[in-house]
C-alpha cells in the first residue's frame, strides 16, 4: 500500500471510529490499538499523520505510539508514561 493511500484513509475515517478509543486515552493517557479502526500497515507507514490526527480531534497530551512484541500498537500519552513502562503494561 503507498503511503498516499494510507494518509486517505487517515484522512477520510470518520472520527465517530474514535470516540471510545479517545474517551479512553483522555481519561487514562493510553489507549491499545484494538479500539481504533486502522490496520497494522496505517501505523507502519504513516505513524506521523496518524498522531497528528489524533491531535486534530481531541487526543490530549503529547500522543505517541509504540509497537508491542506482538506486532500491535499502544497509543499513549508521553507527558504520562514513558515506552518501558506501556510496553510493561501489554505485556
Amino acid at each position: 500500500m503507498l503511503l498516499n493511500d494510507v494518509i486517505q484513509i487517515i484522512e477520510f475515517t470518520d472520527t465517530d471510529h474514535f470516540s471510545e478509543a479517545m474517551d479512553d486515552f483522555n481519561a487514562h493517557g493510553i489507549t491499545h490499538s484494538n479500539q481504533l479502526p486502522f490496520l497494522n500497515v496505517v501505523y507502519d507507514k504513516a505513524e506521523s499523520a496518524l498522531l497528528e490526527k489524533f491531535g486534530k480531534i481531541g487526543f490530549k497530551g503529547n500522543v505517541q505510539l509504540v509497537k508491542t512484541a506482538q506486532g500491535d500498537y499502544i497509543v499513549f500519552d508521553a507527558n504520562q508514561f514513558d515506552v518501558e513502562d506501556v510496553l510493561l503494561k501489554f505485556e
